[in-house]
């Protein structure tokens, strides 16, 4: 593997990005079906418990994490530690768009991208968002994303912005 496409991470919320947590090709119909999937993927790779796919769904339900950006939309589903055994940033997008709800007014919206935050330490959470709430407005991160199609690019994206000091 020649150096340009070496997968790298560094400090910063960068660390919650692993590679065998990118999934750009996720088919799902609906928002369980993304859940049900990344779940389950979450569980074999020993990153949440047994409690983790109902607490993501009710916490969604209640709580929306779409963020619908002017070029870009995207989840941010997360649930609280006590699901979490290893921090996690899974990275999916799914092959067609799904109906979503828009974070703080449940307004209905539509997404492909998906990033599941596992997060240990729940005073991280705020420092978390705010680097992806910053990287929505980026031309690189969001032409990064929008154009997926490489495992590598997209984590070194990630990490990228999720190391950034916002």
């Amino acid at each position: 593997m020649n150096r340009r496409h070496k997968m790298i991470n560094t400090d910063g919320f960068g660390y919650m990005v692993k590679s065998e947590l990118i999934d750009l090709n996720i088919d799902a119909a609906n928002e369980d079906d993304v859940f049900n999937y990344v779940a389950e993927q979450l569980k074999s790779n020993d990153y949440v418990n047994d409690g983790y796919l109902e607490a993501i769904k009710t916490r969604e339900e209640k709580f929306p994490t779409g963020l619908l950006a002017p070029k870009i939309t995207l989840a941010v589903p997360h649930v609280d530690a006590e699901y979490i055994k290893k921090p996690f940033v899974f990275i999916g997008k799914t092959t067609e768009p799904i109906d979503i709800k828009q974070m703080a007014i449940n307004k209905d919206m539509q997404t492909d991208n998906f990033c599941f935050l596992g997060i240990k330490d729940g005073k991280g959470q705020a420092g978390l968002l705010k680097n992806i709430i910053y990287a929505l407005r980026d031309d690189e991160f969001i032409d990064s994303i929008s154009n997926a199609n490489d495992n590598i690019k997209i984590f070194n994206t990630y990490v990228k912005f999720l190391n950034k000091n916002n």
